[in-house]
């Protein structure tokens, strides 16, 4: 069937509400064409993480459930700390959890969790993505779903990664609605571009101090800016007294050419089986400028593809429909902290999504051992 529509209820009174257009966010419709598109997994870098993210799906579904005890199996006993009480907290908890949840440390192994284990889910519903990029962190779920190394060697770099942003001197970070060209021009001196997104849209690191006068010479020139809320001045020169320690952990590690492809952060190309294996492209990676806007415009070689953010939040999929050609078929998978849907119906949803545009769907395996109708 070419035309198609789908959603997801928790029962029929519910499906029927749906289906008279109560909510038409909740309802997905497209048109598949003779060939399907291609998948593409897409996963976020620090700052999509909050406290209680996917918790439904490891309450509900054991493919997550699973790959999240994975990923816990290892950090706990590295951290001293069982994440599940930051990630998952009771109700009274949940402020405190926010707020603990920040430290880098316990920020990026919960979002990579997280985004493993999305990942880990869309796989076993039968969506096979043809490549994979992520942004800064997320890199690591992609060369990790791709091969490129286990996921006791990806944890051990990206808690490695987290221990380090607490060991240099507070920075900041500013997203800037303007080109990497024209932000560099204005930026005051000690200031790097930490992330090209779009081609309106960069993101400047580096002291704190001078984030703040960036942002006052911004808004005097009219200039719209939003603080990143970390007090990590990422992809800066900021970083460049732990690369040596984090290059001794990178020589330690059996990397192994990528079996599924994937776009560099660093080249915003195709990465290549020399810099995937290679332990200094991985400390490059922790420095150099994330060329996201780059590695969009590769996607394009694929031809007619679907992006899949296989994260918290809906960061990407915005910034792929902010490109010069903007992406029409971007979905999110997990909510945004400021949404209240469930996570299970927003996470069919977008599975509901990638069908009616035609991606390919193994529906077998879907409802294989579930209670769904």
């Amino acid at each position: 069937m070419a035309h198609r529509r789908v959603i997801a209820a928790a029962d029929a009174g519910e499906a029927a509400r749906l289906l008279r257009g109560e909510e038409p966010k909740r309802v997905a419709m497209g048109v598949a064409g003779d060939q399907a598109p291609k998948a593409i997994f897409m996963f976020p870098g620090g700052g999509a993480q909050y406290s209680g993210m996917g918790r439904e799906l490891y309450d509900t579904e054991e493919v997550y459930r699973d790959a999240i005890t994975a990923c816990l199996n290892i950090i706990t006993p590295a951290l001293g700390l069982d994440l599940r009480g930051l990630m998952y907290p009771e109700a009274a908890d949940v402020e405190t959890a926010t707020r603990t949840l920040e430290r880098p440390s316990l920020t990026l192994p919960s979002l990579f969790a997280t985004e493993y284990a999305l990942g880990r889910l869309f796989l076993s519903w039968g969506v096979s993505p043809q490549a994979f990029i992520g942004h800064s962190v997320g890199e690591y779920a992609a060369a990790c779903l791709a091969g490129v190394m286990s996921l006791e060697d990806t944890l051990k770099l990206v808690m490695m990664r987290g221990r380090l942003f607490e060991a240099v001197q507070r920075g900041g970070m500013l997203s800037v609605q303007l080109s990497e060209a024209d932000l560099r021009a204005v930026m005051p001196a000690g200031l790097d571009i930490a992330a090209a997104n779009a081609p309106e849209l960069s993101v400047a690191s580096g002291p704190v101090q001078a984030i703040k006068e960036l942002q006052l010479l911004l808004a005097a020139r009219g200039v719209e800016s939003t603080p990143v809320h970390i007090d990590v001045a990422a992809h800066s020169s900021m970083l460049d007294p732990v690369l040596d320690q984090f290059r001794q952990l990178c020589r330690t590690i059996n990397f192994q050419p990528p079996t599924t492809p994937f776009v560099s952060n660093v080249t915003g190309k195709w990465i290549t089986n020399e810099q995937a294996t290679s332990p200094e492209y991985w400390v490059t990676h922790l420095r150099s400028t994330v060329r996201f806007a780059d590695g969009l415009a590769t996607l394009r070689e694929l031809g007619d593809v679907v992006l899949l953010e296989a994260g918290p939040g809906r960061t990407l999929s915005m910034l792929a429909r902010a490109q010069a050609v903007p992406f029409q078929n971007a979905f999110s998978s997990l909510r945004h902290p400021q949404e209240t849907a469930s996570d299970l119906g927003f996470a069919l949803t977008s599975l509901g999504r990638l069908w009616a545009v035609g991606a390919e769907v193994d529906w077998v395996a879907f409802y294989d051992g579930q209670l769904r109708n």
